[in-house]
C-alpha cells in the first residue's frame, strides 16, 4: 500500500516514516546508522528528480526515518501530485541500495492562494450572478489555464 503525504506550496515539513516488511511487520536491527539515506521527488516515469530533499534516520535499528522539505523545496514545485521515494545505501563491495517507501508513494503540493508560485494563475476575476432558481453563482476565471470553477449557494450572495 502506497503512502500519500501533502504539503502547502512554499512551506516546510519533516515527514516521519516507518519502514515495514511486505507482511506489515517492522524490520528491526536490519538498518545501520551508517547506512546513507537519500530521497527523491519526481513527476513520474523515468524522469529526472525535481528535488532531492534531505533524508535522515530517526532510529536506524527501528527502521524509522524522516524526509525534510524546506520552504524553497516546495515553492519550486507547481501544485499537483509527485512521486516520493527514499533509499538506504550500505557501503561495501558492491554497495547495496534498497527503497524504503512502498511503490507509488506520493507527495501532493497544495496551492497556497496567498503566495505567488509556479503554476498559480496570473489573475482571477470573480463574478457573481443570480440563476433563475434562486441560486447565487460565483464564477472564477483562471486566465492562464482557461478553467472555470462555479460554486452555487442558496441565499443572498454569500460564498460558501
Amino acid at each position: 500500500m502506497s503512502i500519500a503525504v501533502e504539503l502547502v506550496q512554499g512551506t516546510a515539513r519533516d515527514f516521519p516514516f516507518q519502514v515495514t516488511n511486505p507482511d506489515g511487520t517492522i524490520p528491526t536491527n536490519i538498518f545501520l546508522a551508517s547506512d546513507v539515506l537519500t530521497a527523491s521527488v519526481w513527476a513520474g516515469s523515468n524522469e529526472t528528480p525535481l528535488l532531492t530533499p534531505t533524508a535522515s534516520w530517526v532510529s536506524a535499528p527501528n527502521a524509522q526515518f524522516e524526509v525534510t522539505l524546506q520552504n524553497t523545496d516546495s515553492s519550486s514545485l507547481a501544485y499537483g501530485i509527485y512521486y516520493l521515494q527514499a533509499y538506504a545505501t550500505r557501503a561495501g563491495t558492491p554497495a547495496r541500495t534498497t527503497a524504503l517507501l512502498p511503490r507509488g508513494s506520493s507527495l501532493e503540493i497544495i496551492a497556497a492562494p496567498w503566495r505567488s508560485f509556479p503554476g498559480r494563475p496570473i489573475s482571477v476575476s470573480p463574478t457573481c450572478g443570480r440563476s433563475p432558481h434562486g441560486l447565487t453563482t460565483f464564477r472564477s476565471r483562471t486566465h492562464t489555464r482557461g478553467l472555470t470553477t462555479r460554486v452555487r449557494t442558496r441565499g443572498t450572495g454569500s460564498m460558501r
